[in-house]
């Protein structure tokens, strides 16, 4: 399928060497917006330079996506925001742009478009793995199907008589 190219994306790819910025979307309770370089105002939104890295963005053999994003932890805010607000089905869209400001709405390529799907490492940097909605996903149930049920465990020093023989339950 042909796609016809704005000018900043003809002049950028015509260069013997280019790089392009991504823009990465968190989808959070408030929408965290990234840049790769600089701070950046791209279809009416704020893009805030914080040093994150896109890395991998690669296709399944499903026709589905990968990547991964290190985003630099310094204050601890991401990591906070990761225990509190958690990882699964999290929305992250990531663009692509070339050259320099100001940018048409068309000058962005949305290359990836998926969920978070685990948190390898926390520490100065937060490294995350990514993968399009699908197959890989949809392994475990996606809502609470009950209420929690651990609430009803016997307490520490519990004797249980099994098989002849009579166990004693401990606390961690």
């Amino acid at each position: 399928m042909a796609r016809t190219l704005t000018a900043k994306v003809a002049t950028a790819v015509s260069q013997l060497s280019t790089s392009p910025i991504y823009l990465v979307s968190l989808g959070y309770t408030t929408i965290i917006r990234l840049s790769t370089l600089g701070t950046v105002n791209w279809n009416g939104q704020t893009w805030s330079n914080f040093g994150v890295e896109v890395k991998g963005i690669r296709y399944t053999r499903g026709g589905g996506q990968t990547a991964s994003l290190k985003i630099p932890n310094h204050d601890n805010a991401y990591s906070a925001l990761i225990l509190g607000e958690g990882i699964r089905d999290i929305p992250v869209n990531i663009y692509s742009l070339y050259g320099d400001e100001p940018y048409d709405v068309d000058d962005a390529q949305h290359v990836f478009q998926g969920v978070i799907d685990s948190v390898p490492s926390i520490g100065d940097f937060v490294d995350m793995h990514l993968v399009s909605e699908g197959v890989q996903t949809a392994w475990t149930p996606r809502i609470a199907l009950s209420a929690f049920l651990g609430n009803d465990l016997p307490v520490p020093g519990t004797r249980i008589r099994w098989n002849g023989d009579t166990l004693v339950l401990e606390s961690q």
